[in-house]
């Protein structure tokens, strides 16, 4: 089998190719991963929920507790009437 300078031309040149298909996807995997961005989002919205919930269990709790108050005081006038 007699290769032609074109065939030996791209047997040479696919390898140089691939190498540097994979040294570009390996920079890019590795850009990915140190990229921080989402991250920093993800962890603002785990922030914002956490303060909803305290927020809701701080509602619940006071609410409880005015009701309570707003029956003691109701019951007191209605006694004083």
């Amino acid at each position: 089998m007699v290769k032609t300078g074109t065939e030996f031309t791209m047997l040479t040149f696919q390898p140089l190719q691939n190498t540097q298909k994979r040294k570009r996807t390996i920079k890019k995997l590795v850009n990915f991963f140190k990229d921080e961005c989402g991250a920093a989002m993800v962890e603002y919205g785990l922030l914002v929920a956490l303060l909803a919930v305290v927020c809701i269990v701080a509602v619940t709790s006071l609410g409880t507790k005015l009701s309570a108050k707003f029956q003691a005081v109701s019951s007191s006038v209605s006694a004083a009437s």
